[in-house]
């Protein structure tokens, strides 16, 4: 009979124990580590002040850089960009201009995979024009390329012309195998942000060819009553100039950031074009034809990319 009540009371002193031992360590680590909640909002606040000096002190004591100076950005734009240029090590005056050998490289790269996915995406598409012997369908590359331009084309014209155009061909196709050489990178003072933008100069020569061939359709006093044939193939052969970089906040939107590309005025443009109109009785190299595209692309580009005009490229928010 006496064994079942030493083990009864052995477990009741190991709980108690227990219980004794838990409480001491709860009084411990309340008396060292916890103190009531703080009756006042200003004894919270101390609190708070107090907590984050100290982990300041601690961390400035164990940092092996200096401690710097933090940035205002209270500050004006044109101090703060002072402080942006010092702690670049970056002088605008006296910097001599830089290549861009690494930004080519990576350009072309791009570029050549563009190239290559417009032929994938492009191999498994059908056309109606195989047994054409067009310079477009010289090569699988070039066929391929005419299928993607052809659906690209079509499908933007495609009930925006009131029936008056009909299907686009494209007989001729170069996308070009060179790259465009960028170099002499320097930044100036912007007038825009009044800030610092980057300027690069860019030369690329290449044979960019597209040739299209379509009808103009008269639909009076009925519907394809006659067409016109009209075929065109324009060709790029140089484009040159210095393009502008800045990094700013949105015109109607401070809180977002973005990339504004422009082209500077003096840039090159070195285009021609070859037409000819008509079935029966053609009308070929109409100079007044070449002379009015050539000019309506430099208007294009003079109206969306020459500074004070640029290219926005927003970039992401933190929204």
């Amino acid at each position: 009979m006496n064994g079942p009540e030493t083990r009864l009371t052995f477990a009741q002193g190991f709980v108690a124990g227990q219980i004794v031992l838990g409480l001491v360590l709860a009084y411990v680590f309340w008396s060292m580590f916890m103190t009531n909640v703080p009756e006042s909002l200003s004894k919270q606040r101390s609190d708070l002040m107090e907590r984050t000096r100290i982990l300041q002190k601690s961390l400035d004591a164990r940092s092996k850089r200096p401690v710097d100076r933090n940035e205002s950005y209270e500050r004006n734009f044109q101090a703060r960009l002072q402080g942006i240029l010092e702690r670049t090590k970056y002088d605008i005056d006296h910097h001599a201009p830089e290549s861009l050998d690494w930004l080519n490289l990576m350009v072309a790269q791009t570029m050549h995979g563009y190239r290559e996915s417009i032929l994938h995406t492009s191999r498994g598409m059908h056309d109606r024009d195989t047994d054409l012997p067009l310079p477009s369908l010289a090569t699988e590359e070039k066929a391929a390329a005419k299928r993607f331009v052809e659906r690209l084309l079509n499908g933007a014209v495609e009930g925006r012309t009131m029936n008056v155009l009909d299907t686009i061909t494209v007989t001729d196709i170069d996308f070009g195998f060179a790259y465009p050489a960028f170099s002499n990178a320097r930044f100036s003072p912007s007038d825009h942000l009044q800030g610092v933008r980057l300027e690069v100069d860019f030369d690329y020569v290449d044979r960019i060819t597209l040739g299209l061939d379509t009808k103009l359709l008269f639909n009076f006093p009925q519907l394809r009553f006659g067409s016109l044939a009209l075929a065109l193939c324009f060709r790029i052969e140089r484009i040159a100039g210095t393009l502008g970089i800045e990094v700013g906040t949105q015109e109607h939107n401070p809180a977002k950031q973005e990339i504004r590309v422009c082209l500077y005025p003096d840039f090159v443009l070195e285009a021609h074009v070859s037409s000819l109109i008509g079935s029966k009785n053609q009308l070929q190299d109409t100079p007044k034809i070449e002379q009015i595209l050539v000019s309506r692309l430099h208007m294009a580009i003079q109206q969306y990319l020459v500074w004070p005009k640029f290219f926005s490229i927003p970039l992401p928010g933190l929204e």
